[in-house]
C-alpha cells in the first residue's frame, strides 16, 4: 500500500489529491501483472480508466493490433489514459507490454468517487488540468501559425481571364 501510495503521489494528476483521497485511490486500484507481448488494450476500444506503470514498459502503437507503427514507450511512473479517468472515450492507441510489466488500473468510477468525496482535491485537479489545457492550446496555436506561414500561397484567380459569354 505504501509503495502504491508513493507511486500515485509522484504522478502529477494524482499529486494534487490530499492524503485521504490519495489513500482511497491507492486502496481501490487493481494491480495487474502482464507478460511481454500482452495487448493491454487496442485503439478504438472503450476506455474505462487509466493505467499507472509500476515496472516494465508499455509500447504505444498507432492503430488496432500489436503490429501498428510505434508511437512511444511508456516507462515506470507514467500514467496512460488520463482523459479516460474523467470522460467516456475510446483508446487512441494500442498498448502492448514490451516486457513483463506491473501496472495499476485506476477505474474511472473509482477516480470520480474519490473526487466527489474530496471537493478541495477536485478543485485543485480542475485548476491543474485547466492550466495544462491552456498550455496545450497555446502550443497548438503556435503550430497552426507555423503551418500557415509555411503553406504556399494560392495563385490569385484575378490573373486568369474570365470566360466570354455568348
Amino acid at each position: 500500500m505504501d509503495e502504491t501510495f508513493a507511486l500515485l503521489r509522484a504522478i502529477s494528476t494524482f499529486s494534487v489529491l490530499d492524503g485521504l483521497a490519495l489513500g482511497q485511490l491507492a486502496c481501490g486500484v487493481e494491480e495487474l501483472h502482464v507478460p511481454a507481448g500482452t495487448v493491454l488494450f487496442q485503439a478504438g476500444e472503450a476506455a474505462d480508466g487509466g493505467y499507472v506503470v509500476a515496472s516494465g514498459a508499455i509500447l504505444l502503437q498507432d492503430g488496432a493490433g500489436p503490429s501498428g507503427p510505434f508511437l512511444r514507450t511508456v516507462e515506470p511512473g507514467a500514467l496512460i489514459g488520463e482523459t479516460a479517468l474523467l470522460l467516456e472515450t475510446k483508446r487512441p492507441a494500442t498498448a502492448v507490454a514490451a516486457e513483463e510489466t506491473r501496472l495499476f488500473h485506476v477505474p474511472r468510477a473509482l477516480f470520480i468517487k474519490v473526487l466527489e468525496s474530496a471537493p478541495q482535491s477536485a478543485q485543485k485537479l480542475r485548476r491543474a488540468m485547466t492550466s495544462r489545457l491552456e498550455e496545450t492550446m497555446g502550443a497548438l496555436g503556435d503550430v497552426r501559425a507555423e503551418l500557415e506561414r509555411s503553406r504556399p500561397m494560392p495563385r490569385s484567380s484575378a490573373r486568369r481571364p474570365l470566360p466570354r459569354r455568348g
